[in-house]
């Protein structure tokens, strides 16, 4: 009676750990199916992501360039209260770039820059300039750089902290990459919603 009653234990402890396993089984095959479901997820957005910004890259190079005068136009008369001085255009790697100094003081100013991203040169500096510090982040006890939202464009604000030194740029109008530089990113994001180029 007692090897019966040994036996009988002995295989409710077995039948107890086989459903256990199966459970676990199961419980792991639902974790599986969820972590695979969120990296095909996440690997969607990425090619969304993607094929986006091919699409921008492409539209961009049927873009005719504008002309030096077209491109100094679209520079702000007056930026946080001051006046637009030493304004000019360049031609930088195939690209025109605008450029304009706002003296807000004595002690400091602010530079505006309009890169025209259209034709092949101006990919390349979309390439390079934007896409290239679009999701970067990083922080030492000198400087820090992160992404932000600029206008409700995509940007990057990069600072220098000890004298409060600051660039935030954005992709606006679908074809211009602008970047404001020289004060604090709280003054320069200030600047910015008052820069309103389509």
């Amino acid at each position: 009676m007692k090897h019966l009653f040994s036996a009988a234990l002995f295989s409710l402890l077995l039948l107890a750990a086989c459903n256990s396993d199966k459970a676990k089984d199961k419980a792991g095959t639902n974790t599986d199916k969820e972590a695979t479901e969120k990296t095909t997820e996440e690997a969607d957005k990425v090619k969304e992501a993607a094929a986006g910004i091919e699409k921008i890259k492409e539209q961009l190079t049927n873009l005719s360039p504008l002309t030096v005068d077209q491109l100094k136009a679209i520079l702000p008369e007056k930026l946080l209260g001051a006046s637009l001085s030493n304004a000019e255009v360049e031609n930088s790697s195939g690209a025109n770039i605008a450029t304009a100094d706002y003296k807000l003081s004595d002690t400091s100013a602010v530079t505006l820059s309009i890169i025209d991203c259209a034709g092949p040169g101006g990919v390349g500096i979309y390439n390079m300039q934007f896409l290239g510090m679009v999701n970067a982040q990083q922080e030492t006890d000198e400087e820090y750089t992160k992404a932000t939202t600029i206008n409700g464009q995509q940007g990057f604000e990069h600072c220098y902290k000890e004298d409060n030194d600051c660039t935030i740029a954005w992709f606006a109008g679908g074809r211009y990459l602008v970047s404001l530089e020289g004060i604090d990113a709280d003054a320069l994001k200030q600047a910015a919603r008052s820069i309103q180029i389509k």
